[in-house]
């Protein structure tokens, strides 16, 4: 498993800070809205909500805005920490409820990213729900980098392991602009609107040592000698590199499915024509964050947020993207880190 090497500074409890919840709200009451979603949190212990629970977030979304807990939200997420019975997790028509020994799973856990507010875990699945549910805003797994001198977008869509960072760090070194790096919201109706995501990125130690000095010199980055520099990561900050503006508004897009590898021997470029194969590719990279099976803490099953009608909307959501005129090409790119980029302007 990777290490992460954590360089978001936490605030104090009631210090606040960009992006972050603060104690303005009552103790274990938070109001929060991420892009377009409005959520509700409400818990006996206020603990589970303590501003630092929330950081991995912040490698999701690109902003956590305290706003009013009432009764007008999209959704409620309410945390019932009960030592006294098994852990389990409740879906409702506007609430998710969790019931259970929480605060213990928490001092227990050993992966974080699926906590409750992990950048793996409910809360961060909730919120795509609601996004999908309540503002037909859909969220792709991929990074989006932008050049505005001739409105253009690259889609990188991809998972784990795909070759995102890469194609991050290297528009660092191209001077491009970054959207999201690991989801990126849009929304299709009368016209694209694309919204910023995340602007960290955890990248492999090695990756940034021996194929992107240039990068980590551009971003003042210094890397720490560790042993397993491969299977190791730092949080990158690219926000000095961040598209103006929360949202885009029709670029032009080029969607790209990576293939990445470290000792690709040639770089491959190829177009990608037959629509279904595009819609497939995309309609995968948005259900899998929101649909896929989790299970919190090594042992709380996570119970569908929706029903198969949301299904049915997102395959429809990305067919009118593909389908429109804003997205003028498809590829598929197999190369090596440092080639990452060629061809695809």
């Amino acid at each position: 498993m990777s290490q992460f090497i954590d360089v978001i500074q936490q605030p104090d409890e009631g210090q606040g800070g960009p992006g972050t919840p603060t104690q303005e709200q009552p103790a274990g009451r938070r109001g929060l809205r991420v892009v377009e979603a409005t959520v509700g949190i409400d818990s006996n212990n206020q603990q589970l909500l303590h501003p630092s629970r929330f950081s991995l977030l912040l490698t999701d979304f690109h902003r956590l805005q305290t706003i009013a807990l009432d009764d007008q939200l999209d959704g409620y997420l309410y945390i019932d920490d009960d030592p006294r019975t098994s852990p389990r997790i409740t879906v409702e028509a506007d609430r998710v409820v969790a019931t259970g020994a929480f605060g213990q799973l928490e001092e227990e856990c050993s992966d974080r990213r699926f906590s409750i507010f992990g950048n793996e875990g409910l809360f961060f699945r909730y919120v795509l729900a609601l996004l999908e549910d309540r503002h037909n805003i859909f969220s792709l797994h991929g990074c989006a980098l932008y050049r505005p001198d001739d409105n253009k977008l690259l889609l990188i869509a991809g998972g784990a392991g795909s070759g995102k960072s890469c194609f991050l760090m290297a528009a660092v070194e191209e001077g491009l602009q970054v959207l999201a790096t690991e989801m990126v919201h849009f929304r299709m109706d009368q016209q694209l609107t694309l919204f910023k995501g995340s602007l960290l990125d955890n990248v492999r130690l090695a990756n940034l040592r021996y194929h992107y000095p240039r990068a980590v010199e551009m971003l003042g980055l210094e890397l720490p000698d560790v042993e397993a520099e491969w299977t190791t990561k730092l949080c990158v900050d690219l926000s000095d590199h961040q598209v103006d503006g929360d949202v885009l508004v029709n670029p032009e897009v080029v969607v790209v499915f990576p293939r990445i590898e470290q000792q690709a021997p040639v770089h491959v470029l190829r177009g990608i024509e037959d629509g279904r194969l595009v819609t497939k590719g995309l309609y995968d990279t948005a259900a899998e964050k929101v649909a896929e099976p989790v299970l919190l803490y090594e042992s709380v099953p996570m119970p569908p947020l929706q029903g198969p009608q949301a299904a049915q909307c997102r395959l429809e959501a990305v067919a009118k993207l593909v389908n429109s005129p804003h997205l003028i090409r498809t590829v598929s790119v197999y190369g090596a880190p440092q080639t990452c980029l060629e061809g695809l302007f």
